[in-house]
């Protein structure tokens, strides 16, 4: 291999066809030309490392994420980079993703570390990167298909609240942000849906709540979306219990948020926070706004509305995620029901001696 030509500047250069391509490389000797060389036909041959790519799908995909699903992945692609930073994308293969998966998922012994959820959501993350790897050519394998979640892994419950907890909601909906409580139990709305709600989103002529947009927040700034799927803008009926308890609208508050700060204008993250929390000291509730659309879904199976018509009412994108709660609903009063009857038999000594 010819010499690196000094340069009158000092510099050495040193000009290689590599793959059909004319390079040049610069450097302050001969060594760190020479080892310039070796790197650039080692990236030639394995392309990008896992965190060149990783860094690069997140620039693209950022912009196209909500602040909340953002933030969600974030922690998740760290903990790739972490893992598979140094690494080039076209050495990492099956192997190496599940044991990364199965060391994330379980601790030496064979505990859980996380939740199924939380396990699917790194896979995930791992997938996307790969898949976009695939698309721009730096790759032509994605590892993440071909590796299993463990079995075994904790789902977290999703806890329905009891009549004690509905009776605190219903004598609440007076005191400070009681309102909000109430809404959520009879409209089943996410909480960004309740938080976005204006007057002009309230029909009482035709029965009907407007949901067509949410608020989020980004450094405790409130921000309007529109819902991030189609069934997410939907009409939701208003039950005559709500509406009797909801505010006139009028010209001079049509425009302004249903529940808002001290200057009318919509809450910043600290402060729902801290009017959900007050209102909970206050009333003594134990449960989440989150339980409360659930405990709505429960009124709506215990109705007898249907899973489709429950679909369209709760805003879900699928219909197997109405099943699912149905499902856990029908569940958990079958074993209420279980518990009666064997309190029931035993209280009044039926069984076998």
């Amino acid at each position: 291999m010819p010499r690196a030509k000094k340069r009158q500047d000092g510099l050495y250069q040193k000009s290689v066809t590599i793959n059909g391509k004319r390079h040049v490389f610069y450097g302050k000797s001969q060594s760190e030309i020479t080892r310039k060389i070796l790197n650039f036909e080692e990236r030639e041959r394995n392309g990008p490392t896992f965190k060149e790519v990783a860094d690069e799908w997140e620039t693209n995909i950022e912009p196209t994420l909500a602040y909340t699903t953002y933030s969600r992945y974030k922690p998740c692609i760290r903990r790739a980079v972490e893992a598979f930073g140094g690494s080039y994308i076209t050495q990492i293969d099956v192997t190496d993703m599940h044991r990364y998966i199965t060391s994330f998922a379980l601790s030496p012994k064979g505990n859980a570390r996380y939740s199924s959820k939380t396990v699917k959501t790194q896979l995930g993350i791992f997938n996307m990167i790969f898949k976009y790897a695939i698309l721009r050519g730096y790759t032509k394998d994605n590892p993440c298909a071909y590796v299993p979640i463990p079995k075994g892994l904790p789902k977290k419950a999703r806890e329905l609240p009891d009549d004690c907890e509905i009776k605190k909601v219903i004598n609440g909906v007076n005191k400070p942000f009681g309102l909000f409580a109430y809404l959520i139990l009879y409209s089943g709305l996410r909480r960004g849906e309740a938080l976005a709600l204006t007057y002009n989103d309230i029909d009482k002529k035709d029965g009907v709540i407007h949901v067509t947009k949410s608020l989020y927040h980004e450094s405790n700034v409130p921000h309007i979306k529109t819902p991030k799927t189609a069934a997410g803008e939907r009409d939701v009926l208003l039950l005559n219990c709500l509406s009797d308890v909801l505010p006139r609208t009028t010209s001079q508050n049509r425009d302004k948020p249903l529940f808002p700060n001290g200057n009318g204008e919509y809450m910043t993250a600290g402060e729902a926070k801290i009017a959900w929390r007050d209102y909970c000291r206050e009333t003594d509730l134990k449960v989440t706004a989150h339980q409360l659309r659930h405990a709505y879904a429960t009124i709506l199976y215990n109705a007898g509305v249907g899973d489709k018509d429950a679909q369209t009412l709760l805003g879900h994108s699928t219909i197997a995620m109405t099943r699912d709660i149905y499902t856990h609903i029908s569940d958990k009063q079958k074993e209420a029901t279980r518990s009666k009857l064997n309190s029931f038999i035993c209280s009044n000594n039926l069984q076998a001696q």
